[in-house]
Order: C-alpha cells, then structure tokens, then sequence
C-alpha cells in the first residue's frame, strides 16, 4: 500500500512538473507598439501616423509582427490608405527560429508575396555604454547598416538601430528588428519610422504564418519594386518631355 501511495505521488509530481513545462514552452506575450516620424527635421508631417497600432505576438520559438487594422467608417479615407501603406501597415513580418526562417508578406498589385529575408540580415553592433529606461525597462541601443539593392547594385543605405532590453530574454522585435539577445522596445529600420514599445502582456492569441500565391527572394522583391519606380519616372519624364513640345507649339503671344 505504502508503495503504491509513493508511486501515485510521484505520478502526480510528473504529470506536474510536465505540464508546468509545457505552459512555459507555449506562453506568448503580445507587445503593442506605436509608430512615429523622426523629429531630425521641422518639416510638418503630411500623413499622421499616430492613429496606427501595431502588434507583436511571438512565443519562444516564433512570431509575427502587424498592424491592428481597426475598422471604422474611415476605412476607404484615402489619406488613411496613404499612411497605411508609408508605415508599411500592409506588411506582416514572420519569424521562426526553429526553421531558420525570417520573411515578410506582402500584397503587390493583388499578388500575395511572401518575401524571404536573410535570417541574421542586420548585422548588429551593441554599444554597452549608450542605455535608456523604456517602460521601466533598462535598454541598451543596437545599431546596424541597411542596403536595398537593385540589380545587384546598392541604391539606398539605411542607418537602422534597436533598443532593447536582456530583461526580456528573447530575439525578436518590431518590423523585422530582431536578432538580438533581448526584446526590442523601440527602433527603426531607416532612422526615420520610429517604432516604440506602449504594452506588454500575456496572450493566448494564436501566431498563424501568413500564406502567399508565391514566395520569393528579398532581391527578386528590391528588383521588382526599384523597376516600378523607374517605370513610374520614365513614364512622368516622357510626359513632360510631351508637354513641353506642346507648350512650343502653342502661339506665341
């Protein structure tokens, strides 16, 4: 009887213990974050981003990072399109560190995209001595270069940076930054977006990877959108080219 009491014990410890780990392993946190524009300039900002919110869900091994999409009559507002799309609220950010996987999703002209992305692709240089407090949390700042590539040849080179925190031991972040060895609280990919950290809670939301009608490489995808951009040049250059020939041919006065 004694031993039989002793194994229902340890049973019991088991099962315990087992399913301790379990909840650990399968806790997610969901981290709100708000976007604004860099203060480098007095240039007023033409499209107000404050009204956007985005979300990061991420569990120990993946996560996905989004924009809230809050429905409201102002939905179709045009200027809400514009502001959607300059803070890339029509991406989703998808990292998995068991897959080695790290890609974006995105919607070009109706075609569904998932964009993969280099799994370590910010090479990040920690400064131990520039800190901050952000939510009670004490940061340390990241930085690291960003080049968009077309053709093979560099057209862009961002100065991105991270602040985060090794109290929050995990490797992800808002809008792609991650690869650190804490949470990201606040940063930027191009030193212009600022991405900073309002909430941090437990979720039991569940982290779905986005699906796509094709997936390509992040330099199929910089090629693709640098050569709409030259088209759209060539096109507003051949237009003006147009109509300065018809402003010859007017009379003159």
């Amino acid at each position: 009887m004694k031993k039989i009491f002793i194994s229902y014990i340890f049973l019991i410890l088991f099962i315990g213990c087992k399913t301790t780990k379990q909840n650990t392993i399968n806790d997610k946190t969901i981290v709100m974050y708000k976007v604004s524009e860099s203060k480098k300039t007095d240039k007023p900002i033409k499209f107000d981003p404050s009204f956007l919110t985005f979300e990061l869900i991420y569990d120990k091994n993946e996560s996905i990072f989004h924009l809230v999409d809050k429905l409201d009559g102002n939905s179709n507002n045009i200027d809400i399109k514009i502001t959607k799309g300059i803070y890339d609220g029509y991406i989703k950010f998808y990292k998995n560190n068991l897959e080695k996987q790290k890609f974006f999703n995105v919607d070009e002209k109706g075609l569904i995209f998932n964009v993969e992305t280099d799994f370590k692709n910010y090479k990040w240089e920690i400064n131990p001595n520039d800190t901050k407090e952000i939510s009670g949390f004490k940061c340390y700042k990241a930085t690291a270069k960003t080049e968009r590539k077309h053709n093979g040849k560099t057209q862009d080179i961002f100065q991105s940076y991270a602040w985060f925190t090794y109290e929050i031991p995990t490797s992800f972040g808002p809008r792609g930054l991650d690869g650190l060895p804490g949470l990201v609280l606040e940063g930027s990919f191009d030193g212009n977006k600022i991405f900073y950290v309002t909430s941090i809670n437990k979720t039991d939301r569940n982290i779905e990877k986005p699906s796509a009608q094709k997936t390509i490489s992040y330099e199929e995808y910089s090629n693709l959108k640098y050569d709409s951009v030259f088209e759209m040049k060539k096109a507003q250059q051949e237009n003006a080219a147009e109509i300065e020939q018809a402003k010859k041919q007017l009379p003159k006065k």
